[in-house]
Order: C-alpha cells, then structure tokens, then sequence
C-alpha cells in the first residue's frame, strides 16, 4: 500500500510538471503570436505612414503650395481593415494633436518640433496607426539640383573642344565656384551621337548617351562615359501658359530698336523685332511671335518667350544679377564673342553656340511630332557651366495695367530708336475708333517733333480730305496713342487741315481767274486756318506729352502705380517642375520613429 501511495505520488508531480510545461508553452507561444501580430502591425503601420508620404509627393507635384493652408491628408491603405483599425494623417496644421508639417519651399517657416528647415524643402510627419501600432516617419523631400549643363535630344556636335562645369550660382561680383559636377546628355541613338574631337575637351561630369561617344584620347571626362544607356527625361515648358500676354502685354508695333531696352513689364509683339543694342531687363518679359534677334548682350533679370528663332550677337559681363529666360519654339542661335550667357537656354528645335559661356542649363527637348534634329552644334571655344541657381528661375513681373483707355490695358511702347529711317517715332496700339497720330520725342541736338510736322504738314493737308475715315495716315507709319485727350484734338486738327486745304484750292481758282479781291480775301483766311492749325497742334502736343510723361520713360519701362486690381503674373522657369511626377521631388532624410506619435 505504501509503495501504490508513492506511485501514486510521483505521477500526481510528473503530471502536474506537465500541466505547468503545457501552460509555459502556451503562455510563450501566445506570447510570440502577440509579438508576431504586433510586428505585422507595426510593418503596417509602417507602410500607411509610407503610403501617405506618396500621396503627398503626388499633391505637391500637382499643386506645390499644398499644406500652405492647413491640409490634413488622411485614409486608409490596408484592404480588409476598416479606417478605424488602420488610416495615415499628415497634418499641416500647427497646435493640433498631430505632429505637424511644414512646406518650406518658399523658405522661411520653422518645422516640428520648431527646427529649422531648408529652404526649398517640405518637412514630413507622417503618421501611420494599425490596430494598437503607430509609428511616424519624419522625411524631408527637396526638388533635386537639374543635373544636366547641356541636354538635348538630337546629337551633340563640336568643331573643337568642349568645357562643361557646374556651380551652384554665381557670386554677386561675378564670381564663379565650380562647386558641383555639370554633366552632358543626349538623348539620340547611334554612332557618334557625342562627338567631341578637341583634345582640351573637360568634363567635370559624365557623358550620358543611348547611342555612342567619340571623343579625342587626351579628354577628360571626370564622371566617367555612359554610353548605350537609357534616354534621360528632359523638362517640357508648356507655352500655352504665355498665352495671355497677347492680351496683358505691352503691344509693340515696332520692330527695330537702336537704343539698349529697359524693359520692366510684360511685353507682346505678333512680329519680328531686332534690338541692336542690347536688352536690360527689369523683371520684365517679352512674348514674341516672330523671330528675335539681340545684338549687344542680354542682362537683368527677366524672359524672352518666342515662338520663332533666336539670335544672340555677343554676350553681356558675368554678373550675379544675371538670369534671364530664352525660351524657344525654334531655333537659338548664341554668338557671344568671348562674353556670357546667363540663365536658361530652352530650345524645341536646335541650339547652336560659338564663342559663349553659357552659365545656367541648356536644354533642346523637341516638341511632339517635330523633324528636326534637336542637335546642340557648339562651334569653337565653348564654355558650359551648369549654374543650380538658374535650374530654380522664377519669375515676378509687374503688369501694364495701370493706365487703362475704355476698359482696355494699358499699351506703352519700346525705347524710340534714334538713327533710324523713322528717327524715334513712338507706336501705340490702335483704340477702338482708331486714330494715326505720329510723334517724334524731343532729342538733345534735334526736336523730332518739329521736324516731322515740318515735313508732314502738307502730306497731313493732302491726305485729310476725309478725316472722319480714321485712321488718319501719315507717310506710311500709323502711331495710335490711348491719350484721350490728345486724340481729340488730332481728330479737331484733321477737320482744320480740311478746311484749309478747301481754302487752299479756292485760292489757287481766284489767282487763276485773276480776281485780286478774293485772293486777298482767301489769303487772310488762309493765313489764319494755318495759325488755327498750329496752336491746335501744340494743343495736341502737349497733351500726348502729358500723358507719355505720367505713364511711361524715355528708356521704354512703365511707371508702376498701385493697381489692386492687376496684381503681379508669376512665371516658373524652374525645371523641375516641368519633369515627371518621379523626377520632381527627392528623399534628403529619412528616419522612423516606431510608436512615436
């Protein structure tokens, strides 16, 4: 009986060993089923804070002023789960119960927890939550640097050596820092699409190409050659956004300056213009139809948007102020001299280049369906440097809506040229009744003025016969003016030009027919028509010189006046925002904070 009692003993241990290991195991492998679920949920939540850093990237390639207004990006990206079991937030809404964002890409905003930020950056935090599990990725997304000092897609074609370096912008006393690679690309397959022989040819950055490269033994190419390689996406300017200048702008009529334009408004012209000395921009812009030719350099900060070709004939001195806009359906064309090109050169044709620094980003992207070559043909002793700065242009311009004739926006004209076959005549777009008004500003040596009325006068009698059919002509240049004022009394002087040349023809009868009475009786209301004339002249005169002076300079810019209703046009010219949804933004910090909300 004893020895069954301890048996019995000895199994009511051994099973209650047992019970005790079963309960460890269950307990442990609960435990790990717990910490398996909770590691899927963390990874879920992982991927909801992911999946709405995505759909931010997306909202701010679409509109990069998202968040500005307080946006709260939230959902759910966990099929089977309800928003309550797992949803993202992105806030951008400071004080609230999530950690905020900040969109700092115009610079000068603090982030979470009041840190400093980059300009030109967005800081993320963007939380993700799955069934108990949170976490919060804190990311910085920037707009990467335009890699490329020249990229095309047709071939790229040198007569000798070639120098491309980058910087990150230019001093402001013209100082150049090749503190970054520039990298060249072509976008066209093949033999030779780069075909570089000089052997001085240096390259700070690589050579990418689908096709392949020649180039002399003796280059150098820091970045090493990437020939057979997949296209690289090039920036596509859209033109369409230029299309209200036709309407907003300044109307040029004429076309052909002698004198170096100071332009500080939006300017339009349906017709080809040559400026022989050169273009100093004032934050301005000029939206041209024809074609463009530049002589003496183009300088300040503005654009030159044109739907023919380009011409560049020498360049301006390098300078930190420097950034100017030539964008072109057509072909451009740089002669520089030895002289620089600052900004961005933007061709949907072909570039051609010789004797020039191009400081900024040479881009020739053809447009859909074009059969040019899309080449870059670089002649001798070009320079391209990659300037990042020139990569991020934009661009405020004043509008010319200040001055206002019948509801219509204001037109000025260019800077007069002087020396011309039209020695300085001014050109105003026609008003709605229409009026050709001649002018010839005051010159140091010469009053213009006085000498076309000099001239014209009897061409102004001789073709005032019917002066209520405007526009009044005179010689072949028709200058409207929107002076009111002014053209009225043009108006009265065609009727007193009118009757003068009425009494005219009556005196010419009476001294035909020998009756000495009439003659003198017409002479005398001859003589005091033409006194009518001339003080309804200097009538005139003086009310178009009122109203130039009050509205526009000598040197062609407009005098701005407080407009609320004309607020400034914007103008991007940053080339990131004209690739690819992929291309416009990237990753520059990255960290995940698990359970951290």
């Amino acid at each position: 009986m004893r020895r069954r009692g301890a048996s019995l003993h000895l199994v009511l241990v051994l099973v209650m060993l047992l019970s005790m290991l079963a309960l460890s195991m269950t307990a442990l492998y609960v435990s790990n089923l717990n910490f398996a679920h909770a590691g899927l949920n963390r990874g879920q939540a992982q991927q909801e804070a992911e999946s709405a850093l995505n759909e931010l990237v997306s909202q701010l390639t679409q509109n990069p002023a998202y968040g500005l207004n307080g946006e709260v990006l939230s959902g759910t990206a966990s099929p089977g789960l309800s928003p309550s079991q797992a949803y993202h937030v992105i806030s951008f809404q400071r004080g609230g119960s999530w950690p905020y964002s900040t969109n700092n890409l115009s610079g000068g905003t603090r982030g979470y927890p009041d840190q400093a930020l980059p300009a030109g950056s967005v800081h993320v935090m963007a939380v993700g939550f799955c069934k108990g599990q949170t976490c919060t990725l804190e990311v910085l997304l920037q707009h990467p640097p335009f890699p490329y000092g020249l990229a095309v897609d047709g071939p790229v074609r040198s007569n000798s050596s070639l120098v491309v370096r980058g910087t990150t912008g230019v001093g402001p006393g013209g100082e150049l820092e090749y503190d970054r690679p520039g990298h060249v690309a072509s976008n066209r397959a093949g033999n030779d699409t780069v075909d570089i022989p000089g052997q001085q040819t240096f390259i700070t950055g690589f050579i990418q190409t689908p096709g392949t490269i020649r180039l002399h033994p003796r280059a150098v190419v820091r970045g090493g050659l990437k020939p057979l390689s997949q296209e690289v996406e090039l920036p596509r300017i859209d033109f369409s956004q230029f299309q209200a200048l036709e309407t907003e702008g300044v109307r040029v009529q004429d076309r052909e300056f002698f004198e170096r334009q100071n332009l500080n408004t939006l300017y339009y012209s349906p017709n080809d213009l040559i400026f022989q000395s050169g273009i100093q921009f004032q934050k301005g812009l000029v939206r041209c139809l024809g074609n463009v030719t530049v002589r003496g350099g183009l300088s300040g900060e503005g654009a030159l948007i044109v739907d023919g070709d380009v011409t560049i004939v020498e360049g301006a001195t390098l300078s930190g102020s420097n950034r100017v806009a030539v964008v072109s359906r057509g072909k451009i064309t740089i002669q520089g001299g030895g002289s620089y090109f600052q900004g961005l050169v933007y061709s949907e044709k072909e570039l051609e280049a010789d004797k020039v620094t191009i400081v900024g980003n040479t881009v020739v992207n053809l447009a859909p369906g074009s059969t040019a070559s899309g080449s870059a043909s670089l002649k001798e002793n070009v320079v391209i440097v990659g300037d990042e700065s020139v990569a991020r242009m934009k661009l405020r311009v004043a509008r010319p809506g200040t001055v206002q004739y019948q509801n219509e926006p204001g037109r000025f004209p260019l800077k007069p040229q002087t020396g011309a076959a039209r020695d300085g005549v001014f050109y105003f777009p026609e008003t709605p009744e229409g009026l050709g008004v001649a002018y010839y500003p005051p010159d140091d040596d010469t009053d213009y003025l006085s000498n076309w009325l000099n001239a014209s006068r009897d061409a102004l009698w001789n073709t005032a016969k019917d002066p209520g059919g405007s526009p009044l002509r005179v010689h072949t240049g028709v200058v409207v003016t929107e002076a009111l004022e002014s053209k009225v009394l043009y108006e009265q002087l065609g009727w007193v030009a009118v009757e003068a040349r009425d009494i005219a023809e009556q005196l010419e009868q009476a001294q035909r027919a020998g009756d000495d009475i009439a003659v003198a009786r017409l002479q005398g209301d001859l003589d005091a028509k033409q006194d009518e004339f001339m003080e309804v002249e200097a009538q005139a005169r003086a009310a178009f010189m009122r109203f130039y002076d009050q509205h526009t300079r000598l040197d062609g810019s407009v005098v701005h006046t407080d407009n609320p209703g004309e607020p400034p046009r914007n103008f991007d010219f940053e080339l990131n925002t004209f690739m690819p949804p992929s291309e416009s933004f990237r990753v520059t910090y990255w960290q995940l904070h698990p359970g951290k909300r």
